[in-house]
């Protein structure tokens, strides 16, 4: 098994932003934007970023032990869609894409499991930019990619165990709204899957 490499965007106008990622302390990952974004888009996508966490399974677990990436035997992909207006007009993709990295890397991908399987959850939240009621022709969203178990506790309980969780917003031209968050989920479960590959060799 090797590592992988996530995409590299050429786009000057690639405007995601504002992601951070949490793995065992936190890390922030800051991405320079190439233009200046107006407040009340930022506004919106930050109160979106908000939302998805406030419906993120395990947005408010502790950071685990590195060792929760080498119980990773096998992964359930997930996507929470919550963006309207026809911004992602095939929330599936994400799903798509997630899988074909998993694979690509010899993580295990499956749609049910016994017992507790990993999750993956793409969680995104979005709508159409709107000024005074005018349409603006962009997007605006949140997204949290999170990887978590359920797993049974030493009392017997069922508690929930996080590896990792990345949130982030974007905001982009409608038409390629669906294409940046598609993106995202590259990066980000790139580096899920590389993380995790490094854990077995351990």
């Amino acid at each position: 098994m090797r590592l992988l490499t996530n995409e590299k965007s050429d786009n000057m106008f690639d405007t995601a932003r504002g992601s951070k990622v949490r793995l065992f302390s936190p890390v922030c990952f800051s991405r320079r934007p190439y233009f200046a974004t107006p407040p009340y888009m930022t506004r919106m996508a930050l109160s979106l970023v908000a939302v998805v966490l406030l419906v993120s399974p395990a947005a408010a677990q502790g950071s685990p032990p590195q060792s929760q990436f080498a119980k990773v035997k096998s992964i359930q992909v997930t996507v929470a869609d919550k963006v309207a207006d026809g911004c992602l007009p095939q929330p599936n993709t994400l799903k798509v894409e997630a899988e074909l990295i998993l694979r690509r890397s010899g993580i295990a991908v499956v749609e049910t499991g016994d017992g507790f399987p990993h999750r993956l959850r793409i969680a995104a939240v979005g709508a159409e930019i709107k000024q005074g009621g005018t349409r603006t022709g962009g997007c605006a969203g949140g997204y949290v990619h999170e990887l978590f178990r359920h797993e049974y506790l030493s009392d017997g309980s069922i508690g929930l165990t996080q590896a990792v969780s990345v949130l982030g917003y974007a905001i982009k031209q409608k038409s390629d709204f669906q294409e940046q968050l598609r993106k995202a989920v590259n990066e980000n479960v790139t580096m899920f899957a590389n993380e995790i590959l490094k854990a077995r060799q351990k």
